[in-house]
């Protein structure tokens, strides 16, 4: 009797575990994409992307191309919303306040760290904002663009015959 009160719970747990796991949040349901299998998702996809050259962005442009600049999934054990293209910059960088919440998986906050832009959300999104879009502007850009163009040119000079390590020349270009 014990057992079969313990199966038959452990069956209730599964199915309402399963029934909410996957529920999609009311708000996504106009947004086209697919949820892929029960449990899983589209993660097996999506970790499978990563072995292409191209990366996540192999598993991005095949959902692009099948339902638009918009699409959701599930990742991951998450409902995600992929926003791509400059409409979706525009949007995530302005960030309305309340309007967009950047969640990032675990890889994403450890590589661009708990400060970034993306990361933050009302006034302190607000504030560094404002603080990157000065030397961001048209103006400042061509202001710099001769620097950084001798700085270009004199670094691709010293390549021919050697063999080239991109990041950590990525890495002495910052420096100069």
């Amino acid at each position: 009797m014990l057992i079969l009160v313990a199966v038959s719970s452990v069956l209730v747990l599964l199915a309402v575990f399963l029934r909410h796991a996957r529920a999609s949040p009311k708000a996504m349901e106009g947004i086209p994409g697919t949820l892929g299998w029960p449990i899983v998702g589209e993660s097996l996809s999506f970790i499978s992307s990563f072995s292409s050259p191209a990366g996540i962005f192999s598993f991005m442009k095949n959902r692009q191309e099948r339902y638009g600049k918009v699409f959701k999934s599930y990742v991951l054990g998450r409902f995600t919303v992929f926003m791509t293209g400059r409409e979706a910059s525009k949007i995530l960088l302005t960030g309305k306040d309340g309007m967009v919440s950047l969640n990032l998986f675990y890889t994403g906050q450890q590589v661009l760290g708990s400060t970034s832009l993306l990361q933050q959300t009302g006034e302190e999104h607000k504030r560094l904002r404002r603080l990157i879009a000065e030397p961001l502007s048209f103006d400042a850009l061509k202001k710099y663009f001769q620097f950084m163009n001798t700085l270009a040119i004199e670094t691709l000079d010293q390549w021919p015959g050697r063999k080239v390590y991109v990041l950590e020349e990525a890495s002495t270009v910052k420096l100069r």
